[in-house]
């Protein structure tokens, strides 16, 4: 090891001046200001290294992320969205069938919403076709909405329908193979490759002759045929087709069954669906879901008695009243065994409650590291109304809690656990003396933390 003469010298020489004897002064700095240089030098090395900044900038970024959303969520969000809408815009112009992929199963209920409205203009000119219709089918069809809370058109359709799905296939779209498919028991099913295969053709048949001529057909995709009394019909997904063989005049609501078991299946099987090439046991996993597509609706048989109308209305609004009472009943027995059990938990302080307009509110305080109400109330599996919680943040003493704060202030190495009790933050393990110094530092910094004591740390 080099004497304090001889950094001294060194250090001389390598400012560029010119090496000559040392004075007792240039000794004496050299001796208390060695531990300094050495720091700055270590430091300066560090930073000057690129590797060893970015790690560091990796291991304090997530922390910093997530304490800046903490503090201030709008304003992470506002610093992060124009980078995330220009990854976003690059990644569609390059290539857009991902996100295309990606969005699929969502896209499903967000088309769905848009054809409700469509759907409610139907129902609205049935409703006056028939609403002044005094048969006994329409009144009893119109006590049936009362009881049920469903619009008189929604019953009058839903009386008047009937149909039966009797075949469903599952294709593969890029090479057109069967899947897997399911029938009904009673049903003499055809060979299923087959009716893929035809089906296969004529998609290939429409997209061919269709698609590029028609304006608004790019997709050229059939949606349905039919056949004297039998619709085939088929919903298209990215990766695979749901095709299916209905009786009667099916509802709007099957496409739409559907197309929700189309986008499960594209959800579940995605990979499968693409890795795809001859062997389909794989798919055999979807066969339940796919019979759960074999709806049957049948017409009502007509009954030969005129219900009495006002005892049922007056049975009806008794049990109205009844159920409106236990259900309040149970819902307050639900909040306050829900208010006492959030009471209960450590770092949580409930401040009041009310119950009002049908919300419950609730204020109090509570640590960051305490448990969330929802869980909570999750764990609970209390169907209450909706509940407006505010919270005001707060600094447990619990010993759980300072642990957590002291791991996430001092990142204690592998091997070294932390307990705190009557004020004193106990660590143990074996640790480098520079943490241990540096825990000494800081941990009395923490809240609720008067001093800490080493049970074998740095030892």
């Amino acid at each position: 090891m080099a004497s304090p003469q001889q950094k001294a010298r060194s250090s001389s020489a390598s400012n560029g001046k010119p090496r000559g004897p040392v004075s007792d002064f240039d000794r004496l700095r050299a001796l208390l200001t060695q531990e300094e240089r050495e720091r700055l030098d270590a430091l300066e090395s560090r930073l000057d290294d690129g590797g060893t900044r970015s790690l560091e900038m990796s291991r304090s970024l997530v922390s910093a992320v997530v304490e800046t959303s903490e503090r201030d969520a709008a304003a992470l969000a506002m610093a992060m969205t124009p980078t995330v809408e220009s990854a976003l815009e690059r990644s569609v112009k390059r290539n857009p069938q991902p996100l295309i992929d990606a969005v699929f199963p969502i896209l499903g209920p967000a088309i769905r919403k848009s054809m409700a409205t469509a759907m409610a203009s139907l129902t609205q000119a049935v409703n006056r076709t028939v609403e002044h219709t005094f048969t006994i089918r329409g009144l009893r069809w119109r006590w049936t909405a009362w009881r049920t809370g469903q619009s008189f058109a929604d019953v009058v359709l839903a009386n008047t329908l009937q149909f039966r799905v009797d075949q469903v296939f599952l294709i593969h779209r890029e090479s057109g193979l069967l899947l897997a498919n399911v029938a009904r028991s009673d049903v003499v099913a055809r060979d299923p490759d087959a009716v893929s295969a035809m089906l296969r053709a004529i998609q290939d048949f429409v997209h061919d002759s269709f698609a590029e001529s028609e304006p608004g057909c790019e997709s050229g995709n059939l949606e349905s045929m039919r056949v004297g009394g039998v619709t085939i019909g088929a919903e298209v997904g990215p990766l695979a087709i749901l095709a299916f063989v209905v009786r009667g005049t099916p509802p709007a609501s099957l496409r739409d069954r559907l197309q929700e078991t189309l986008e499960t299946i594209h959800a579940d099987r995605a990979d499968a669906l693409r890795a795809f090439k001859t062997d389909n046991a794989p798919f055999v996993l979807c066969e339940p879901a796919l019979e759960e597509c074999l709806i049957e609706r049948q017409r009502p048989k007509q009954r030969s008695l005129v219900p009495i109308i006002l005892g049922t209305l007056v049975a009806a609004a008794v049990i109205a009243v009844a159920i409106s009472t236990f259900h309040t009943w149970t819902s307050n027995r639900a909040w306050r065994r829900f208010v006492k059990r959030l009471a209960a938990e450590p770092g949580i302080v409930v401040a009041s409650t009310a119950h009002a307009d049908g919300r419950y509110r609730l204020t109090g305080l509570r640590d960051k590291f305490a448990r969330d109400p929802e869980e909570l109330r999750r764990e609970m599996e209390l169907s209450l109304a909706p509940i407006d919680m505010r919270w005001e943040p707060i600094l447990s003493s619990h010993p759980a809690f300072v642990v957590r704060r002291a791991q996430a202030l001092l990142l204690p190495p592998s091997g070294v656990r932390f307990r705190f009790e009557d004020g004193t933050l106990f660590v143990k393990g074996v640790a480098p003396p520079d943490w241990v110094a540096r825990a000494r530092r800081f941990a009395t910094l923490l809240p609720s933390v008067e001093r800490i004591e080493f049970e074998g740390a740095g030892k």
